[in-house]
């Protein structure tokens, strides 16, 4: 009897050493996997970041062009109303469209 006992417990030995073995190893294998995993997302995300801060650049860009050519096309606007053209060719800006001088004698 002392014998088979010893024999189950040295079956229970061997069973459990394969059974530590094959729990560390998927152990070891699992955090490799979710630490590559990891590393993949991080890369993903700063690429993304990285485009998403270029898209963002460009709408700014987009946005100050935008505002500037409502700002020159409300210039216009008022220029016109109030009887100027808008001249870019020489360094002046705006002028009079119409003779607006008075003869006091």
């Amino acid at each position: 009897m002392a014998k088979s006992k010893r024999k189950r417990k040295m079956k229970f030995e061997r069973v459990s050493m394969i059974l530590l073995v094959v729990v560390g190893c998927l152990y070891l294998f699992g955090s490799l996997t979710m630490n590559s995993m990891e590393s993949a997302m991080t890369v993903r995300i700063q690429q993304t970041q990285e485009e998403l801060d270029d898209i963002q650049s460009d709408i700014d860009g987009l946005n100050t062009a935008r505002q500037e050519k409502l700002s020159f096309d409300n210039i216009r606007e008022v220029a016109n109303s109030q009887g100027y053209t808008l001249s870019y060719s020489n360094e002046n800006t705006a002028s009079a469209s119409t003779d607006t001088t008075t003869e006091n004698e």
